[in-house]
């Protein structure tokens, strides 16, 4: 026929490189019958599916995808599905999103069923609870608690704050500093 096997020499399960003749082009790593251009699949004792590395000893150093699913960047030991590592002696930035469309830039979705816990939208704005944050941080349907440190503002404006007994203090902030309004 027309496939070429480097493996054990027969058609079989246990090729290690299958080229399908059947639908030219798409190439199997120990996958007898590839359903994509590029199908590797492991075998019941490997731990890593696909690895790039800066050298011949590096194992992965660069990109790594484990067996278990987990993808890493920078690191041979990815202990997420996706973990993007930096070095103490990097300066280089551990991830960057350009958007330049009009879609959101980063979301978190922690269930199907609720509104989106956290997301960057195209403008910049931040938004934890909604899906449509209008200012630079829009926090909705929770609380902003600060246990230690301090909320520094700069500006201009009316803020309002919501102590934990209930009492409500509406103050101006000026270039000057605080204002009580009440």
């Amino acid at each position: 026929g027309n496939e070429l096997v480097i493996g054990t020499g027969t058609i079989d399960t246990a090729a290690i490189l299958w080229l399908e003749p059947s639908n030219p082009g798409l190439v199997g790593i120990n996958d007898h019958g590839p359903d994509a251009y590029l199908e590797v699949s492991a075998d019941s004792g490997a731990t890593d599916l696909f690895m790039l590395s800066s050298s011949e000893d590096a194992n992965g150093d660069r990109f790594v995808v484990k067996n278990s699913g987990n993808v890493g960047i920078n690191t041979t030991s990815p202990n997420a599905l996706l973990n993007v590592m930096t070095h103490s002696t990097d300066t280089k930035v551990a991830a960057n999103i350009s958007n330049y469309g009009s879609g959101n830039s980063f979301v978190v979705e922690d269930s199907a069923a609720d509104s989106t816990p956290f997301l960057i939208d195209a403008s910049g704005n931040v938004g934890i609870g909604t899906a449509t944050p209008q200012d630079l941080l829009n926090v909705v349907g929770g609380d902003l608690n600060v246990t230690t440190g301090n909320i520094t503002l700069n500006g201009t404006g009316v803020v309002g704050i919501l102590f934990d007994d209930g009492s409500f203090q509406s103050t101006s902030l000026t270039a000057a500093g605080w204002t009580d309004d009440g």
